[in-house]
């Protein structure tokens, strides 16, 4: 499914005609859709992709939050300390912003990335090690391969 995606929007950005299989593959997703009234990207068998990079998404700004916080701590402190920081945002600003499209030019380079962190809607860690868990996979990531 990835490669269809792929190879549609390859076409379209060349300006050129979709190929054949992909356009077979898009066809029977819209009149599956149409049909038995599935949402979109479920008929194309897209939804556990969207899940994926939603996760990436997620894990790249919590890793981006996560080196704002104080280097002088610990790995596991410093878990602790944006988990601290994820709950304190989320109880004092995110029920005012969380609907904007665009978050407030006024957020520090650390909420800017818990705001797109949340805006994800995946679930937000709740304990110090999924966190260290997250940045420990984090800094294993070829960032040049992430499409964010």
């Amino acid at each position: 499914m990835l490669v269809y995606v792929l190879v549609i929007l390859k076409a379209i950005d060349e300006n050129k005609p979709i190929p054949s299989d992909a356009a077979a593959w898009l066809k029977q997703g819209f009149i599956r859709s149409m049909r038995k009234g599935e949402l979109l990207h479920h008929a194309l068998n897209l939804s556990g992709l969207r899940h994926k990079y939603l996760l990436s998404v997620r894990n790249k700004h919590l890793y981006a939050a996560w080196c704002l916080t104080d280097e002088s701590l610990s790995s596991w402190r410093r878990s602790g300390d944006l988990l601290l920081k994820i709950e304190s945002f989320k109880s004092s600003r995110w029920s005012n912003i969380k609907y904007l499209s665009h978050p407030p030019v006024n957020l520090s380079p650390m909420s800017l990335n818990i705001f797109f962190a949340l805006k994800t809607d995946v679930k937000m860690p709740a304990t110090n090690r999924q966190i260290h868990d997250i940045v420990k996979t984090m800094r294993q990531v070829n960032f040049s391969n992430l499409m964010i």
